[in-house]
């Protein structure tokens, strides 16, 4: 693969993310026209083959301005198209000179039925007369349009009474980053007093087309006089021979000035600006919202719990940070805990003595003992209805100020929960339990609104317990609390062991005795332990924990479309930026005396 065919493809690529980006804001004017234009763009490239398509060069002009002397001119031949000072528009239908070898090669482009074709000598161009732009007849205008579309190098033809012809200025404008160009004045002879004038009037309106005029670009010729010196240059410039591998790069030029075209930085700031009130948005409900899970964790319920949670996140810490002996009564007693608080957690959730609501208790608790749950939804339960109704209402104003942005959103819809199963219902069998575990396991996990912030608050209180536990069960506590034990076992390994060597094996009673002094001996440090944690486990920073919530659900539409708008904003200044550095590393390859002149900045207004 060569330089100029990975350019294509990087750029084929972010062109196509580009366009899938638009295609999320289907609403906005901008992106629409960014969209289709991009579409086209990749449209045009992909149906070029560089390197069998001939040079495509149209003359481009108003009525009278002499395209078609020009045009015949150029190939010596008076006839090949029509010439009347009578008729306006004289020419209704393009005029395509090519040579019979580059036919069939421009066959698979264009419909070769829509133009009149004249046969020249020309290797490996194509010269087009073009329909008058400025013409009554609309379609004309269409006409010249298709071929402007196929062309690759367009001639600008005007003459003195038309170079500050508004409606042919404004055509130019449309298709100057798209296209190569040259400049052509005509009849200037005719006017030999105001000739420098002229003259310079002319540069000065190419340079407000955005060109930098260029001697090699621009040419003050008479076709009723084709033997002078600018003449001949200009035929040699447009008709003369290039070579293959550079024809071969002008489709690749050709498509970086339609995406250049596309790429108006006017699109781009609005797709910034859009981003950034987005942004602003998000930040104004999020704000709600931490003003109103703050004034819920205020609430003496909710403190209580929070101060309940953190106690027992320490003791879930407690038999790592402990460890050795003393982990076993403390794995033992966190597990018990959990399984009691699954209990009660049940009994709140199920509202009433059934079948369906023994099994969700039990299905509660059993999970909670393997997994070693707190009590968060204590804490959901503190936070309250009104906390409730100001999450809906955040999700409400989000929806809106989308709706307000015109940015389509994905409304998804509440999990039904299942039907509780009819008690006289025969399927009672392994299916039937299983269906009826599946809508209590469903019913006690269904999110809320406060979901979002209860995930975030379960990390919290982790990674706070943890740090306590680190703090107060150092290697002091756990030497303390695992003395005792260690002496005990210590103690009955050693019975044991003497006892085994002597082959006078010890009573029964004695391991039951044996049992009893081992757990006695864990109380003192369980003691300690549960001391410690009870001491330590004050109440959390509450404006801390607030803080910490990062993209609640609550704000998760707004959320999507900034990062989606902030998303398109950053893919249009890449693109923008990698089509400008091609463009310009193709014009030093493309030099413009053989290929014309592109635009430099934006015309004028």
């Amino acid at each position: 693969m060569n330089a100029s065919s990975m350019l294509v493809t990087a750029i084929r690529e972010r062109a196509q993310r580009l366009a899938h980006s638009c295609s999320l804001f289907p609403l906005w004017p901008d992106s629409l026209r960014l969209d289709v234009r991009l579409r086209r763009a990749l449209e045009k490239l992909n149906a070029e083959n560089p390197d069998a398509k001939p040079l495509i060069i149209a003359l481009l002009g108003g009525t009278g301005v002499g395209k078609s002397h020009l045009f015949n001119a150029l190939l010596n031949q008076p006839n090949a198209s029509q010439v009347s000072p009578a008729i306006r528009p004289c020419t209704s239908k393009p005029k395509m000179a090519l040579s019979q070898h580059d036919r069939p090669l421009l066959q698979s482009y264009m419909d070769l039925g829509m133009v009149d074709l004249v046969d020249a000598r020309l290797d490996g161009v194509v010269l087009v007369d073009c329909p008058d732009i400025d013409s009554i007849d609309q379609a004309n205008h269409e006409k010249t349009r298709q071929i402007l579309g196929l062309a690759d190098v367009v001639v600008f033809v005007t003459d003195p009474t038309k170079r500050a012809n508004f409606e042919i200025h404004k055509e130019v404008k449309d298709w100057s980053e798209r296209k190569r160009w040259y400049f052509v004045m005509t009849k200037l002879d005719q006017y030999p007093n105001d000739a420098n004038a002229i003259r310079e009037d002319f540069i000065k309106r190419i340079t407000e087309l955005g060109f930098e005029v260029d001697r090699k670009t621009s040419f003050f010729v008479s076709c009723l006089e084709p033997g002078r010196a600018e003449f001949l240059e200009l035929r040699q410039t447009l008709l003369g021979t290039r070579s293959k591998e550079l024809r071969a790069l002008l489709p690749l030029d050709s498509f970086l000035g339609h995406m250049q075209y596309a790429l108006e930085p006017s699109a781009g700031n609005y797709f910034k600006s859009q981003a950034l009130q987005l942004k602003n948005t998000e930040v104004r409900l999020e704000a709600r919202l931490q003003e109103a899970y703050l004034n819920a964790l205020a609430q003496s319920d909710c403190s209580e719990a929070l101060k309940t949670l953190l106690r027992e996140q320490v003791w879930q810490q407690s038999p790592e940070s402990v460890g050795y002996l003393m982990s076993l009564p403390l794995w033992l007693r966190n597990r018990l805990a959990s399984l009691g608080v699954s209990w009660s957690i049940g009994q709140i959730l199920t509202g009433k003595a059934s079948i369906l609501g023994i099994a969700g208790i039990g299905l509660s608790s059993v999970m909670s003992l393997l997994r070693g749950q707190l009590p968060y939804k204590k804490v959901a339960g503190a936070l309250g209805i009104e906390f409730r109704t100001k999450v809906e209402s955040i999700i409400a104003d989000s929806k809106r100020t989308l709706e307000d942005l015109q940015i389509p959103y994905a409304e998804e819809s509440e999990e039904e929960l299942a039907k509780e199963p009819k008690l006289e219902s025969k399927g009672w069998g392994l299916i039937g339990l299983g269906a009826a575990l599946e809508a209590v396991a469903r019913q006690v996990t269904r999110k809320q609104p406060e979901d979002e912030i209860l995930e975030q608050l379960r990390g919290d209180i982790e990674r706070l317990g943890q740090k306590i536990a680190r703090e107060e069960f150092g290697f002091v506590t756990s030497f303390i609390t695992n003395l005792l034990p260690t002496i005990a076992v210590g103690d009955i390994l050693y019975r044991t062991l003497m006892s085994w060597v002597r082959h006078d094996y010890l009573p029964w009673n004695f391991y039951g005795m044996a049992s009893m002094v081992f757990l006695g001996s864990l109380l003192p440090g369980y003691l300690i332990v549960s001391r410690k944690i009870w001491s330590a486990s004050t109440l959390p920073d509450m404006k801390e924990l607030v803080a910490q919530v990062k993209e609640p659900g609550a704000t998760e539409l707004i959320r999507i479309a900034r990062k989606r708008a902030e998303n398109l904003a950053h893919e249009f200044d890449l693109l923008q930026k990698q089509v400008v550095e091609t463009r310009n590393t193709l014009a030093s390859e493309l030099d413009s005396p053989s290929f014309g002149e592109r635009v430099k900045h934006s015309p004028k207004k």
